[in-house]
């Protein structure tokens, strides 16, 4: 089958084994491409298919999204609800130095499947995982009616921060960097970013970012970060 991987030549559509482990095989409909993703072809980290954004259609007709999480569901941590803290030896992430989903298919176990709901057509599928990130970005920010909101860096994850807000019922604006972040921001009623905020949510996830957020802030404002460094550091168990 077809899988992205990163070579020395680049980053290079390449012929991939088909999926053999247990589980539900998925035919990949929708991958996206992470900022973790793009950080790590930069580094030339090779040896595994990447993208841990991805929905499909098994066997059965029926679609899913993916938790990319791979945990074992059994230890105490998982018990709580922190999969991210998994202490199975197989703990870790599909799509982050093992294989993920941006192939023709994919075998995934059971306890990583979300079920879609009728009307979410599985071809957008790939954006619940960077919507799931956003919208905890939002729900950490313990948004308070009345508050003025900011969310600072307009990929992905800052765009769905801000239509997340926007759902809860705030006046959000957004920084952004380029023409197509803007037109995308308009079209969910999100303004620029001018002046002082109560809360800036962090979706950069960089030093300049960061700085920005500080900015906008206003004196004893709060801080926010929706784009969790969450790809190593639940490597390291954070």
């Amino acid at each position: 089958m077809r899988a992205v991987r990163n070579t020395d030549q680049g980053i290079l559509v390449a012929e991939a084994a088909e999926p053999e482990a247990n589980g539900v095989r998925l035919a990949v409909a929708s991958a996206g491409i992470c900022g973790t993703d793009v950080n790590f072809a930069a580094g030339g980290v090779q040896g595994y298919t990447y993208g841990h954004e991805f929905a499909g259609t098994a066997a059965d007709g029926r679609c899913y999204a993916v938790e990319p999480t791979v945990h074992c569901g059994e230890c105490a941590q998982c018990r709580l609800g922190h999969v991210q803290r998994c202490s199975a030896p197989e703990h870790g992430t599909l799509g982050i130095f093992r294989d993920g989903g941006m192939c023709d298919a994919v075998t995934v176990p059971q306890n990583m499947l979300v079920p879609l709901p009728s009307g979410l057509d599985v071809r957008d599928a790939c954006l619940v995982e960077p919507a799931s990130v956003a919208w905890h970005g939002v729900r950490s920010a313990a948004l308070v009616s009345g508050e003025r909101v900011a969310v600072v860096g307009g990929g992905s994850i800052g765009l769905l921060a801000a239509a997340a807000a926007r759902q809860e019922g705030f006046d959000v604006d957004i920084e952004v960097r380029h023409k197509h972040q803007r037109i995308a921001a308009e079209r969910l009623e999100v303004g620029s970013a001018e002046g002082v905020y109560d809360v800036v949510i962090d979706a950069a996830g960089s030093e300049a970012g960061l700085a920005r957020c500080a900015e906008l802030a206003r004196p004893g404002g709060r801080v926010v970060p929706a784009r969790p460094r969450r790809r190593c550091a639940a490597r390291n168990g954070r």
